[in-house]
């Protein structure tokens, strides 16, 4: 059974029954009374200056909302991604491309949003507007709120640009809100993560701002349903190499994605979209870490006067390893080498490992 009923400028949408209400619950956020609607005070300081700390609900950041504040997640000092510290709501923008009724029905948002409202530049004749998810236990790592925020945007068509983990998002006084009682949970967030970890993490990290495919976290499965460029159904393990799809992953409204075949034969998904291919879990896999594993077991074992019995698949009887060291600093200054072969290997990708 669903109930519609004013909350002040906004209307709250909830179910009857069950055993947890998304409306309560309390969720980390920081607030800025100073910055208003989009800075109609022109007070440029409030971008950095003017941020509480607060537990609210969903319905309490709607009122915020409706009071004009803008909002991000909670965060220490300045307001930049190095001290992001947690968030308990996602936002994504919606500003091109679909209608408020188009987004009601897509089925993330259907089963799991939070609130929906306009923004200041929305109009009856475009639409523009933020979907709000609460989560169901708070992200306080960066890159995974990063990789949350830019799998939902995908998944809605929302803005994918849009997802640094401190960005602000502005209140509005003359929003039109609706509030339901749904969220994201463990399960969700941990997929919508490994969805686009890999790809946040090279695409947008401080270190590089070049754009690389990287496999994503988020295994498909060989018989997932498809839908080609032609709208023909078809299970994925029976499409030829290179048959252009729409991406299963993302709202994707102009056919962005192809398959792509391992060596054993097996079927996978590449989405420039999504700047990720999707392989089944059984697939060809490489363990990119096999060498530092290696390296800190060889090194446990020279600390141990155990250098006999380092494994011989990397180290051979004649080149037994000198001395191992493992930095972790943004730069390297190596001391003087030892007389022989000097090797010096840096880490690439993400420290999350996914197998």
């Amino acid at each position: 059974m669903l109930s519609f009923q004013p909350l002040g400028g906004l209307w709250a949408y909830s179910t009857d029954g069950g055993s947890m209400s998304w409306l309560t619950k309390k969720l980390p956020v920081s607030i800025n009374q100073r910055l208003i609607n989009k800075n109609d005070r022109n007070d440029t300081m409030a971008f950095t200056e003017g941020w509480t700390a607060q537990e609210v609900t969903i319905e309490e950041l709607a009122g915020a909302i409706l009071s004009g504040y803008a909002y991000s997640a909670q965060f220490s000092g300045n307001r930049k991604t190095s001290n992001f510290q947690s968030g308990g709501f996602v936002s994504v923008d919606v500003d091109a491309g679909i209608s408020l009724d188009g987004a009601a029905n897509i089925d993330i948002v259907e089963q799991s949003a939070t609130m929906i409202y306009t923004t200041a530049s929305h109009t009856e004749e475009v639409h523009r507007f933020r979907i709000v998810f609460a989560l169901e236990e708070p992200i306080t790592d960066a890159r995974e709120f990063r990789a949350l925020t830019r799998s939902l945007a995908l998944k809605i068509g929302g803005d994918t640009a849009a997802t640094d983990p401190v960005r602000v998002f502005f209140g509005n006084d003359k929003a039109d809100i609706t509030v339901f009682d749904g969220g994201l949970c463990r399960d969700q967030v941990n997929e919508l993560i490994d969805q686009s970890f890999n790809a946040v993490t090279t695409s947008h990290g401080a270190e590089t701002s070049e754009k690389k495919t990287q496999r994503s976290l988020k295994s498909v499965a060989p018989d997932q349903s498809v839908r080609t460029a032609d709208n023909r159904e078809a299970r994925l393990e029976e499409l030829a190499r290179s048959t252009t799809i729409y991406c299963p992953f993302h709202h994707d409204t102009n056919p962005s994605a192809f398959v792509i075949v391992s060596q054993r034969g097996i079927n996978g998904i590449h989405c420039s979209a999504c700047e990720a291919s999707f392989w089944p879990s059984n697939s060809d896999r490489f363990d990119f870490y096999s060498f530092d594993d290696a390296a800190k077991n060889a090194a446990e074992k020279i600390a141990a006067d155990k250098s006999d019995e380092l494994d011989e698949v990397f180290w051979r009887p004649e080149t037994r390893p000198g001395e191992i060291e493992f930095l972790n600093q943004q730069y390297v200054s190596v001391a003087p080498a030892s007389p022989g072969v000097t090797f010096i290997k840096s880490q690439k990708g993400p420290e999350r490992r996914s197998f």
